[in-house]
């Protein structure tokens, strides 16, 4: 599962720059539902009990990232030269993602549900894979690699139903 997150850098040199939109790591299910449990619960994202390794993850992914971006936050083609030391990192859920994930709060056995797949196979020997998950479903189509469409499970039961 993916979640998007905003966060703000702060750098040794004192220069604090937020970058939105930016970081959007997977998760498996199970760092997926401690997440969202958390949450749901009433913790901030930060404070959630066992969100240490998935923070670690996210520093990681962070540094990285931060070494092919600019201040202004254009994309280099190698990293920087001399790389600026990051001081503090601050993370946060964008408000649509979080009123996303707070929507499991009347939902939450939707959380302990297997993840179910079908597969719908053409005439032509290629086929579709639908596989739902949290509510979510993707579509994957063989005919094209990387042909995978993720929408609502609700959203894609009004346009087939």
């Amino acid at each position: 599962m993916t979640i998007a997150f905003d966060y703000r850098v702060t750098f040794q040199d004192g220069v604090t720059v937020d970058r939105h939109d930016r970081l959007f790591p997977e998760f498996s299910n199970e760092e997926y539902i401690l997440i969202v449990k958390g949450l749901v619960g009433g913790y901030a994202f930060t404070a959630i009990p066992g969100i240490e390794p998935i923070l670690s993850k996210l520093h990681e992914d962070v540094e990285f990232d931060e070494q092919y971006l600019t201040i202004n936050g254009n994309f280099l083609d190698k990293p920087i030269r001399k790389p600026r030391v990051i001081e503090r990192i601050e993370f946060s859920i964008p408000e649509k993602q979080l009123k996303k994930m707070l929507a499991f709060r009347d939902h939450i056995e939707l959380l302990d549900k297997p993840e179910e797949s079908m597969t719908v196979y053409r005439t032509d020997g290629s086929h579709v894979t639908i596989k739902t998950v949290f509510g979510e479903v993707w579509l994957t189509d063989s005919r094209g690699p990387g042909a995978t469409t993720k929408m609502d499970a609700d959203y894609f039961l009004s346009r087939v139903l």
